[in-house]
């Protein structure tokens, strides 16, 4: 740790001896009077100058990310998003810029310090979604309302809610997987000006059940011994507390069978469940033959009766 530490502090030394040294150069390049100092001195301070402006300014960005960056993002365990530290880094760069205007060049820097200034506020103005986010999710990381793996439930200020597992907390967003399995990212100022934030940490399982009819002359052993295979096929149910299937009816032309089993509420709602398992029972009742039962009606149909060969042809003597 402690070499690593010394590896890292080694380039912004190093870094600051030389723009030191670019300084010392530029301030003597331009000392004396005007009229004694020559071309090559004017250009030979410009160009140390230049040199200057990139080594300060990556002077300073290297002790910025020693001093502040990195123990930020050991302490949360994030990587810092690197727009945040291209913008310090052209600040730094503005600044250094007009250390050297004003101390070497001895030039007036307002006109500097106006045109940076309406640069910034445009920047800030353009970027005021994305450091609202940046802002709100240090804030979050700082206080921590909720932790990953947690369930939470936002209730949002401009109505409707929103409800998962907290995957990751990012400095921009945080990574929800809600009951249906999408993977939703909320921005962190929306959170934070949430209206309110449940926080559940262990939510317990829930039951749930579902209500087969199948034919009376199956097996009632093998059925159930089917059913339970159909719901061990089923991602969604629990092995603890175990599933189970009993008889709850007995018709003449059927079986009812009710299958109970157990979901845990933050994976799935009760309906995705109940699909999930109902879809694996269908298969695995159709690879063993066995299918859903339907009630028989015995539909009766009445029809005249043809009339008698005798009593046609009496009809027809007496016509005759």
């Amino acid at each position: 740790m402690q070499d690593q530490r010394r590896k890292s502090l080694f380039k912004p030394i190093v870094l600051c001896l030389v723009s030191a040294g670019l300084a010392g150069g530029a301030v003597w390049a331009r000392s004396g009077r005007p009229e004694t100092q020559s071309g090559l001195n004017v250009w030979l301070a410009f160009g140390l100058a230049a040199l200057l402006w990139f080594a300060g300014t990556w002077a300073g960005a290297s002790i910025l990310d020693v001093a502040w960056w990195q123990p930020l993002e050991r302490k949360y365990d994030r990587r810092l998003p690197r727009l945040i530290k291209s913008l310090s880094t052209l600040a730094i760069s503005v600044l250094v810029l007009a250390a050297i205007l004003e101390f070497i060049f001895e030039r007036p820097v307002r006109t500097l310090w106006a045109a940076s200034g309406f640069t910034a506020l445009g920047l800030i103005l353009g970027l005021k979604d994305m450091l609202r986010d940046f802002f709100s999710g240090v804030l979050l990381n700082v206080e921590r309302p909720f932790d990953i793996k947690d369930h939470i439930k936002i209730m949002l200020a401009g109505g409707g809610n929103l409800e998962g597992e907290v995957l990751d907390l990012e400095w921009r967003s945080t990574r929800l997987l809600t009951a249906k399995g999408d993977t939703v990212l909320v921005p962190n100022s929306l959170i934070f000006e949430a209206a309110v934030i449940k926080t559940v940490k262990s939510p317990r399982p829930e039951p749930c059940e579902l209500t087969v009819l199948l034919d009376a002359k199956a097996k009632v052993d093998w059925v159930r011994h089917v059913l339970l295979a159909g719901v061990a096929g089923a991602g969604v149910a629990l092995k603890a507390p175990p599933p189970s299937v009993s008889v709850t009816a007995v018709h003449s032309w059927a079986v009812e069978y009710t299958v109970q089993f157990w979901f845990e509420p933050l994976k799935a709602t009760e309906a995705v469940a109940r699909s999930q398992v109902f879809t694996a029972m269908l298969e695995q009742l159709g690879k063993q033959g066995l299918e859903l039962a339907s009630e028989k009606h015995e539909i009766l149909l009445h029809q005249p009766a043809p009339p008698a060969r005798g009593s046609e042809r009496a009809g027809w003597d007496r016509k005759s």
